[in-house]
């Protein structure tokens, strides 16, 4: 947002080289890198670059840059769209679409209510029993991980796996609560899966700890 405000003083500038170097060192950024190009939609030209060609690894900010391409690409009322279907083996196919929101994010925060939502549509169409369930996880390409995130990154529930079918951001929450004084918290995870297996060894104790709640996977 700085360097939009920044740009109509810039464009009134005589020296805009000198203008934009001044407002960089003004801006004090150390232990950094910075990467600017400015391009004159007037005249369709570069006016000015310093290391505009280095790659880096984008900020936050970048989403404002993608939401923009998405919004000029496939336009405001574009909306994600899961199938699913029962192929000629009596199996569901589910197509997640890339969509983002097959979460509870949109449902009182029951991450497997859109499955509810399937459910009740297959009952709708008679659909009885099934054989088995195929999610098809296909659209993007093969990277399901940022290649510049560090190694602690993977902790963090931003920095999970992607793909076309993502169910609840492919996270599992943990939810802790307070037992009696002396035994364990009582802690689930949502969604419920038979895929996470919790080994629970806390202790509710009485009074403020600096370090309450911890985990590690293996």
């Amino acid at each position: 947002m700085m360097l939009r405000l920044l740009l109509l003083p810039l464009l009134l500038a005589g020296d805009l080289k000198e203008e934009v170097d001044r407002c960089v060192a003004a801006a004090g950024i150390k232990g950094g890198r910075m990467g600017i190009v400015l391009h004159s939609l007037r005249d369709d030209r570069e006016v000015y670059s310093k290391d505009g060609e280095l790659a880096l690894i984008p900020a936050s900010t970048l989403k404002l840059v993608t939401c923009g391409a998405a919004l000029d690409r496939l336009g405001p009322d574009f909306k994600f769209w899961p199938s699913i279907s029962v192929d000629d083996r009596g199996r569901l196919v589910v197509q997640g679409n890339g969509d983002p929101n097959l979460s509870g994010r949109f449902f009182n925060n029951d991450p497997v209510a859109v499955f509810r939502k399937w459910a009740a549509a297959l009952r709708e169409h008679d659909v009885k029993t099934l054989s088995g369930i195929l999610l098809v996880n296909a659209g993007f390409d093969g990277e399901t991980r940022c290649p510049a995130w560090k190694e602690y990154d993977p902790w963090f529930w931003w920095a999970a796996p992607f793909g076309t079918f993502s169910l609840n951001d492919n996270c599992v929450d943990i939810e802790a609560k307070p037992g009696r004084e002396g035994e364990p918290a009582r802690i689930t995870i949502r969604p419920e899966t038979p895929s996470v297996t919790l080994i629970n060894r806390t202790r509710t104790v009485r009074g403020k700890v600096t370090k309450p709640f911890a985990f590690t996977r293996r």
